[in-house]
């Protein structure tokens, strides 16, 4: 999580704030999927009690609030996992145009968590891509879905993948 907020600080830095929003927004999705598991549903100090997810995504949200200039793509995000739900490090996804170019790749981190930040002025709105797991990691062979097409309509999406 802390590697999205440095990407995002990086993408701020370069004076590009589409990309900072998405994986900013990625980085929500993650603390989300994340509640409960490996972020306590609950913590005090100081006989304060509350709910550290909540207060990160509120504070992550501050950040795009800030950096929203108007309407902008949302990332593309997901998961791989294996078949017992357990997130795949290492695990690279492709996102192929309607004629089979590479348009993008991402890697699992950890949790098996995948997303591609740059959406703006890279995919085409009502343009047909295709996601799916180009590199497996030993002892996988496929994955279901084998690939998820969709149509840009420049709103965040999640494809999720279990390796066989």
């Amino acid at each position: 999580m802390t590697s999205k907020l440095s990407t995002a600080q990086s993408y701020i830095n370069a004076g590009d704030p589409l990309d900072a929003i998405n994986t900013l927004t990625a980085l929500k999705n993650q603390l989300s999927a994340q509640s409960g598991k490996h972020i306590a549903a609950s913590c005090s100090i100081g006989r304060v009690t509350f709910n550290p997810a909540t207060t990160l995504l509120q504070d992550v949200q501050s950040l795009i609030d800030s950096l929203r200039v108007g309407t902008l793509p949302d990332p593309i995000t997901g998961y791989v996992v294996n078949s017992n739900g357990v997130g795949i490090p290492g695990t690279s996804v492709t996102m192929l145009s309607s004629g089979g170019t590479v348009v993008a790749t991402a890697t699992t981190d950890i949790t098996g968590f995948y997303y591609f930040a740059t959406t703006g002025g890279v995919l085409a709105v009502n343009a047909n891509y295709t996601i799916e797991v180009s590199g497996f990691p030993g002892g996988f062979t496929s994955s279901t879905p084998a690939a998820s097409t969709f149509t840009w309509g420049g709103s965040g999406l999640t494809f999720n993948f279990a390796l066989n």
